[in-house]
């Protein structure tokens, strides 16, 4: 592809998939650290009820228990919020590079 909308849309579009299946096993286990928590001081026995001791003992047991599939589940939520977010924004930064301030593309 020539250097122009079409290439910006694409490599836009390339990089929030790349970001989201990076991001995604991340925000996995923060999330389920975070309810882990929560749900303790709920039950007011947060030391006997707690499922993970640490980040890294939710993903050993996460693999061990659900497969490494399951470091993505969300993945589609994720993207859905990140996607159009990428989509807009790269592309419209060239433009704003390329016609505010007449800087060429590299």
């Amino acid at each position: 592809l020539e250097e122009g909308p079409w290439l910006f849309f694409v490599a836009s579009f390339a990089s929030g998939l790349c970001a989201t299946t990076l991001s995604a096993p991340a925000d996995l286990v923060k999330t389920r650290v975070m309810n882990d928590r929560a749900m303790a001081q709920v039950n007011q026995a947060a030391r006997t009820s707690l499922s993970f001791r640490s980040a890294t003992d939710c993903v050993v047991q996460t693999v061990r228990q659900e497969g490494a599939r399951a470091l993505f589940k969300g993945w589609l939520p994720s993207w859905l919020r990140l996607g159009p977010h990428f989509m807009i924004s790269w592309p419209l930064m060239e433009f704003v590079r390329k016609h505010l301030f007449g800087l060429d593309y590299f």
